[in-house]
């Protein structure tokens, strides 16, 4: 008899998540609640088939229910695609898991180190100052909230935890991790695995904090306006800008079904040149940003206000709930871009997705 909560753990083997298996296991055992071990099996390593059969029999053995979810990748993604197509799989598969088990959450084992080194990384290529709020604790994607319990921790933390748990031996540390082909791995080979050690690490955390929280009232206000009808009104624009910047660069996204949204930088760009036209007495016709045409216009009430459109014929339109927690996500890549032809059996779900770079389908091959 499944208990009243049931949640599931994203589980490669590695110390971050095998300490996360540790730690959630005792968690979940004086709360009464059942965990299933979802390891991804993304066929992209020699051995990756008799890794996951391995990290499976150690989590049954330690009383976690455990499947495997294998990606049947297509042989036509390009190199520099490949880890970003193997990561809307592996967040796919996880989702389809937890939809069929009736997992109401799936955990990942990010920490306090990958938290950083992803700051670092997004500070240096420009991300903008959207980018730097960092990971959410909790996140939607796929219709499924994911969460990182343990993003407080430190990698040296859950590694002793590991170790005392299931011995050093069991611990898989994957190569790709140092891949300098991969986005993070470039950064590892250019910077060094410490990038977290830097003297302005702790500067930049407490910074990204404060972004953080600000990038969530800037959600809050930006989802508040996407329940709103259009048109859009000037006024909105001028007191609101930071809301209507992501509002806008989400709302472009879902007009056009792009697999890149326009990033809140260049949206709120745009939006400020919009209310200086304005204060300046400037009357402009229509202007278009990243697909999108707006329209100058007048509400029902006769103020000016601007309709948004599609210059060109959208892509294929997915229908998608909105959810706070994913929606800085969007400003980088949108889940929601990508066409899920769910096709569900029992024993075989099967997703098909498409991007502008690639197209696969996935099959979770499911282990008794």
């Amino acid at each position: 008899m499944h208990c009243h909560r049931q949640v599931g753990i994203a589980l490669s083997g590695g110390a971050d998540s095998l300490g996360l298996l540790a730690l959630a296991k005792r968690w979940a055992d004086a709360h009464h609640l059942d965990l299933y071990a979802l390891i991804v099996d993304h066929r992209l390593r020699h051995g990756s088939a008799s890794e996951a059969s391995n990290v499976k029999a150690l989590a049954i053995d330690f009383g976690v229910k455990a499947e495997i979810l294998s990606w049947h990748r297509p042989c036509s993604i390009a190199l520099h695609g490949k880890q970003r197509a193997a990561r809307w799989a592996r967040y796919a598969l996880l989702a389809d898991a937890a939809h069929r088990l009736g997992l109401n959450r799936v955990w990942v084992g990010h920490t306090r180190e990958d938290q950083a080194e992803t700051l670092w990384m997004r500070w240096l290529s420009g991300s903008g100052l959207w980018g730097l709020g960092g990971f959410n604790v909790k996140y939607c994607l796929f219709g499924t909230l994911f969460e990182r319990p343990v993003l407080g921790m430190s990698h040296k933390q859950l590694r002793r935890i590991a170790v005392a748990t299931f011995g050093a031996s069991a611990i898989i540390d994957d190569p790709t991790n140092q891949d300098p082909t991969t986005w993070r791995g470039s950064y590892r080979a250019l910077y060094g695995r410490g990038l977290y050690r830097h003297a302005m690490t702790g500067d930049l955390v407490r910074l990204s904090d404060c972004v953080a929280q600000w990038r969530a009232s800037v959600e809050r206000d930006a989802l508040a306006l996407s329940q709103q009808s259009l048109p859009l009104r000037q006024t909105t624009l001028n007191n609101q800008p930071f809301a209507c910047a992501a509002w806008l660069s989400v709302e472009a996204q879902k007009l056009t079904q792009r697999e890149f949204p326009l990033g809140f930088d260049r949206a709120l760009s745009f939006v400020r040149r919009l209310g200086d036209d304005t204060k300046a007495g400037v009357r402009r016709g229509r202007r278009t940003i990243g697909g999108v045409l707006l329209t100058p216009c007048r509400d029902s009430l006769g103020a000016k206000a601007w309709q948004l459109t599609c210059e060109n014929d959208p892509r294929q339109a997915v229908n998608g709930a909105e959810y706070q927690g994913d929606f800085w996500r969007r400003l980088f890549e949108n889940s929601a871009s990508l066409q899920i032809d769910p096709a569900f059996s029992a024993q075989q779900p099967v997703f098909t997705i498409a991007t502008d770079s690639f197209t696969t389908t996935l099959k979770a091959i499911v282990e008794p």
